[in-house]
């Protein structure tokens, strides 16, 4: 027998018992927010926006590819309630309709029944099967006056 090992009897309760415990790690991370948020194209009723994925490996922080959340609140009525409360504008969320559409799942979508000639604030949120991640940065666009369409082009030049 080793050195520090002794036997026991059965009829003693001194026995060792081993556990075998499998650990099995999951990639818990919630989406990182979408990058670049820009609006492309821009009817009276409508806006186009386009985003990047933040996600380094593209997977949505666990999931096969993540969903998005388009959230978007109309400025105007939200400066006219302050003005008639004779107080400062709410931001986004806070006191404002906020409206949204979710299970997105491309980088772009367009968000339609807008009115004419309206400041709309958006951001764009990545969900994944754990929940939802932080929001984008706001953007706030403008609405075309009726019988408008404006298509914006972006050229990004980095050095």
């Amino acid at each position: 027998m080793k050195k520090g090992l002794r036997r026991t009897r059965p009829n003693k309760c001194s026995y060792i018992t081993c556990v075998r415990v499998r650990l099995v790690l999951i990639d818990s991370a919630l989406p990182k927010p979408p990058d670049r948020v820009i609006a492309t194209e821009l009817t009276s009723t409508s806006v186009k926006l386009i985003w990047s994925s933040t996600d380094d490996d593209g997977d949505g922080g666990g999931s096969s590819s993540p969903s998005y959340v388009v959230q978007y609140v109309d400025k105007s009525t939200a400066a006219a309630a302050a003005a008639a409360a004779d107080r400062e504008p709410a931001a986004a969320g806070h006191g404002d309709e906020v409206r949204e559409v979710v299970d997105i799942g491309a980088t772009e979508y367009t968000v339609t029944g807008l009115r004419a000639h309206t400041p709309y604030e958006f951001r764009v949120i990545a969900a994944n099967g754990l929940g939802r991640g932080t929001p984008s940065s706001p953007i706030l666009v403008t609405t075309a006056e009726h019988g408008q369409t404006s298509i914006l082009i972006f050229i990004r030049h980095e050095l």
